[in-house]
C-alpha cells in the first residue's frame, strides 16, 4: 500500500530534474557523514560499522532514477533501501520504514527524512542480527565460549559493514550470558 505524504503540488518537469539532483548532492553528503572520513580514525571506523558500511548507487530507469542505499548486517548480509525518484508523478518513493509499503514525496526535505529514519534504525537491526544468531546458536546447544568465539571473529571480518564493534561485542556478549542465564 502507498501512502501518499500531503505536500504541494509536484514542480514542473525541469525543475523536478533539479530537485533530484539536489537529493542525491544531500544524500551523498550524509551518507559521506557515516563512513570513516580518516583511514587511522576509531570513532570514524565505529560509526561506519555501526551503519553497516553505508553507501549508496543510482541508476536510471525508464521512469526516473533509482538510488540504492546498501549496507550490511553483522556477518555479512547486504541489505538494501531502494528509493525510486518518478519522473512521471515528480515525487520520491520510499519504503515505509513502520509498515508495508512505500511513503510518496514530493518535496526533498521530506524525502531525506524518511531516509534519515532508516539509517538510524540500521544499527538497531544489526543489534536483532546480532541477538538472531546467538539465539540460534543456543538452540544448537553451543556454550557460551562458543559464542564468544563466533562473536569475536566477527570483529575480523573482511567486509566492514560485515564486522562488529567492540561496543556491538559487549552488548552482544551481555545478551548471551542473560539468555543462557547465566
Amino acid at each position: 500500500m502507498t501512502e501518499i505524504v500531503t505536500a504541494p503540488d509536484p514542480p514542473p518537469q525541469g525543475d523536478w530534474q533539479a530537485q533530484v539532483d539536489g537529493f542525491i548532492h544531500k544524500l551523498r553528503t550524509i551518507v559521506l557523514s557515516y563512513q570513516d572520513p580518516k583511514a587511522s580514525s576509531e570513532v570514524g571506523d565505529e560509526q561506519s560499522v555501526l551503519h553497516g558500511n553505508i553507501r549508496f548507487e543510482v541508476f536510471p530507469t525508464d521512469s526516473g532514477r533509482n538510488v540504492c542505499l546498501i549496507y550490511e548486517t553483522p556477518n555479512g548480509s547486504t541489505n538494501q533501501i531502494m528509493i525510486s525518484c518518478s519522473n512521471e508523478r515528480c515525487r520520491f518513493a520510499i519504503p515505509s520504514i513502520n509498515a508495508e509499503g512505500e511513503i510518496e514525496v514530493a518535496s526533498v526535505e521530506e524525502a531525506l527524512l524518511r531516509v534519515q529514519e532508516h539509517i538510524d534504525d540500521i544499527p538497531r537491526q544489526r543489534r536483532d542480527r546480532l541477538r538472531d544468531y546467538i539465539d540460534s546458536w543456543i538452540e544448537g546447544g553451543q556454550r557460551l565460549g562458543d559464542i564468544v568465539e563466533a562473536l569475536n571473529s566477527m570483529i575480523q571480518q573482511e567486509m566492514k559493514g560485515g564486522r562488529i564493534t567492540y561496543r556491538e561485542l559487549s552488548e552482544a556478549c551481555r545478551y548471551a550470558v542473560d539468555r543462557l542465564g547465566m
